[in-house]
């Protein structure tokens, strides 16, 4: 088996492949295995793993198929299965739960790994989502939008993304205006110096939500909303961004 080494001191454990782990639980004998309490031909305990669970009679060799067992932890007529410390039936319980629980932790492990590979390194949640929801008024009418969207790390988006600047991403919500997409990303693109110098490693903005009402809107406003959230998110300075209100055009 290949191993990867963490890095650490001398003796680290060593980081199994999850794919070669993977790959030996498709190709072992299918579960689920059961510990088998039998007898070998002198009457003696024999202790197994086996495809047929135990039917309670410790049945005595020849009584029993051979075909149905997939390992031994106790065989001591010819002795040559024992363990020291006399853990038979313990190591047996083992190998027989491993085939269940095995695949499942592999499972868990490449879950967690993904939930690690959307965070964002040295923030404190970086799965929240939050929103963010700007506003504009005067006498004579304004702007209002509503922005929900959620921080991961580069490489953790599942499918389009737009690249801003070096390793600052934008995911936009689905089914959004062209324009919309664009003052988003001018509204990201503002502050990409800042949140590179917070996470050098890169980060992505993912939109989950762009909600405005349909009278007096612009689509500069997006960029506005994106602006918002990210000084609200990361407490970053005011860039000066703004939209003119026009009375008299209704915008």
């Amino acid at each position: 088996m290949n191993e990867e080494h963490a890095p650490g001191g001398e003796g680290d454990a060593p980081v199994p492949d999850l794919d070669e782990i993977e790959e030996m639980c498709a190709v072992a004998t299918p579960g689920p295995w059961f510990v088998r309490d039998l007898d070998d031909g002198h009457a003696m305990s024999l202790r197994a793993v086996s495809t047929v669970a135990d039917t309670g009679r410790q049945e005595r060799w020849p009584g029993f198929d051979h075909g149905e067992l997939i390992a031994a932890t106790l065989v001591q007529e010819p002795r040559y299965v024992d363990c020291a410390d006399e853990r038979w039936d313990e190591n047996a319980a083992f190998i027989a739960m491993a085939r269940e629980a095995v695949p499942w932790l592999v499972k868990e492990v490449r879950r967690l790994r993904r939930l690690l590979a959307a965070a964002v390194p040295g923030d404190e949640h970086p799965a929240e989502t939050s929103t963010f929801a700007y506003r504009f008024r005067s006498p004579l009418g304004g702007f209002a939008a509503d922005l929900t969207a959620e921080c991961m790390a580069p490489g953790a988006e599942d499918g389009f993304f737009l690249q801003i600047d070096r390793q600052v991403r934008l995911v936009p919500p689905t089914a959004t205006h062209w324009r919309d997409v664009h003052w988003m990303a001018h509204g990201l693109a503002a502050h990409a110096p800042a949140l590179l110098s917070l996470h050098p490693e890169g980060l992505t903005v993912r939109v989950t939500s762009f909600t405005f009402p349909l009278a007096h809107y612009r689509p500069e406003v997006a960029a506005l909303a994106m602006d918002g959230w990210l000084r609200q998110r990361f407490g970053l300075p005011d860039r000066g961004l703004r939209v003119p209100f026009d009375a008299g055009q209704g915008e």
